[in-house]
């Protein structure tokens, strides 16, 4: 059976955008956010600024470039991994499954090795560790309530602008 990481309804959509914008704060990247869409398709859904989609065109130099398209797909790994296990510890009760990991990290890996020329130790490097820190994360008690109110406020209203997601966010940085 091939594992598939599509949204299964409403719901889990919204999970993964909330997680999603946990991530960004996690990566210390909130200023990449401009908002979230949820009637927008899923690799689009969550907005975000022209300086993450064109990072490393306005480098210096080679060694500049590269830094910041390292840096945004670290971002994006981050968003990745949040997603996923928004969904699953939050939605269902649990971490994502093996296979739902390893679908993940395939992902990552081929977007590591086109986008960044990254070698495997350098993606799991980074995988790992976000992955351990994210399961932390929407394992906490205190995280869990702010998540599911973001879903559920964005299941219902399908748009934050980038403010009202900075402030639906807020409550996380007393945590």
């Amino acid at each position: 059976m091939e594992i598939t990481l599509k949204y299964t309804d409403d719901t889990d959509r919204a999970l993964g955008a909330a997680g999603m914008a946990v991530g960004i704060v996690v990566a210390n990247a909130e200023e990449l956010a401009e908002g979230i869409d949820l009637d927008l398709p899923s690799d689009r859904m969550m907005l975000l600024s022209d300086s993450f989609w064109l990072a490393g065109i306005h480098g210096s130099s080679v060694r500049s470039m590269m830094n910041q398209m390292v840096a945004a797909y670290r971002v994006t790994v981050s968003m990745a991994i949040a997603n996923l296990l928004c969904r699953s510890i939050i939605g269902r009760s649990h971490v994502a499954t093996q296979e739902e990991r390893k679908t993940l990290l395939d992902a990552i890996m081929a977007e590591g090795h086109e986008s960044c020329c990254l070698d495997d130790d350098e993606i799991h490097s980074i995988f790992d560790r976000d992955y351990n820190y994210m399961i932390r994360v929407f394992s906490h008690s205190g995280v869990q309530p702010i998540v599911r109110h973001i879903a559920d406020e964005l299941k219902e209203r399908r748009r934050f602008s980038r403010i009202e997601l900075i402030e639906a966010l807020r409550p996380l940085s007393s945590l």
